[in-house]
């Protein structure tokens, strides 16, 4: 379902691209949200990252892929205006269905995604950087890991590239007391297995960690305790159901998912199709205080760059890591004590003002 009509947005502070380009803006930096990507992966993202900025004055979203909002789309954005809309003042809102004000009188366009494009979509790049420069501009792209920096860089991308990592929320009301027994956890919005909506999705589908790495779990520890939060298919809760080291806590909201993380001692990431990105949920992770056990992909990197937890190869080896964490109280508090010391590193308050700093240095934009 696709709804692109510019009365959509109604009692807030929008100004249509059409009216806006006749209008004198020539210190207002444009950051534009350009999803050429198949994944379309991090549109969530930057909500929370522009909900802690100060020096964006026009936000500019460019639509998906397919040039165009789909409805989830727009609500999530108009959503995040609402939410924002009294806390800074200062922000002017753009809205197009299409990838042309590109080539218009805007002055700076940073464009923001992150997986790795295929060849079909860097020629769309490649275009998109023809028509700044037949008028006069720069690029400026942001990415949230050295990997897809170095993918642009290789592949003749000339625009400036800039990385602003994923972050994590927190909530200052959530207790500091845990589960009762050692708790892993997997946090997800779906939790599908092969029949179920999303079962071959490659991030909320999760066969092996269903079918495969719970039961082995249990086989060598039937007193392990295992919390699944978010929406689990029919098929899933048909396997889940019979065991009762499993707590299912189905879906949550923001806060009530980052509480329910914090009660427990071990976050799980069972996944092993690569995205070749950073993933947010690791970072939600970090964010909750979590030592992280996953397998050792380019997206799960930050576990062992910043040693804060183990990253494996095979199903045994993951099967091992979960009990020699439970067991092993050095490992754990090691781990913990490395959570801390990067956790306000990549919180979304830290994160935005590096955004802002850098669009003070690029827009000669006033401290």
């Amino acid at each position: 379902m696709v709804k692109t009509s510019k009365n959509y947005f109604t009692n807030v502070n929008t100004v249509h691209w059409k009216k806006w380009l006749r209008m004198k803006s020539d210190s207002l930096p444009v950051v534009t949200f350009f999803f050429l990507s198949r994944k379309n992966a991090t549109s969530a993202r930057y909500l929370p990252l522009l909900d802690q900025m100060g020096k964006v004055r026009i936000v500019l979203f460019n639509g998906s892929r397919f040039g165009k909002f789909d409805y989830f789309q727009i609500k999530a954005v108009r959503t995040f205006i609402k939410l924002t809309n009294r806390k800074q003042k200062n922000y002017k809102w753009i809205f197009v269905t299409d990838t042309k004000l590109a080539s218009s009188s805007v002055n700076e366009i940073l464009n923001i995604d992150d997986p790795l494009y295929n060849q079909e979509e860097l020629k769309q790049l490649f275009i998109w950087e023809n028509k700044l420069k037949n008028n006069f501009r720069d690029g400026v792209i942001v990415v949230t890991n050295e990997t897809t920096k170095r993918y642009f860089l290789e592949h003749d991308i000339e625009s400036k590239i800039v990385i602003i990592e994923q972050g994590h929320s927190s909530n200052k009301n959530a207790s500091n007391d845990k589960f009762k027994k050692f708790t892993f956890v997997y946090s997800s919005p779906y939790i599908d297995i092969d029949g179920d909506k999303h079962g071959n999705h490659p991030t909320w589908g999760v066969n092996l960690f269903i079918k495969e790495i719970i039961p082995k779990l249990i086989e060598n520890d039937p007193q392990i305790s295992i919390h699944l939060i978010g929406n689990v298919g029919n098929n899933a809760y048909k396997y889940l159901s019979k065991l009762d080291q499993v707590t299912m806590h189905g879906y949550k909201t923001i806060e009530e998912n980052y509480n329910l993380l914090t009660k427990c001692n071990v976050a799980l990431y069972p996944r092993t199709i690569d995205n070749n990105r950073r993933v947010l949920k690791i970072y939600e992770y970090i964010g909750a205080n979590l030592p992280i056990i996953s397998f050792n992909l380019e997206d799960t990197k930050p576990v062992s760059e910043f040693n804060v937890g183990i990253s494996v190869d095979t199903v045994d080896d993951f099967i091992a890591a979960v009990l020699q964490i439970k067991e092993n109280k050095d490992l754990y508090s090691f781990f913990l004590e490395n959570l801390k010391s990067i956790q306000n590193k990549y919180s979304w308050s830290v994160l935005a003002k590096k955004f802002d700093d850098f669009i003070i240095e690029n827009f000669k934009l006033d401290n």
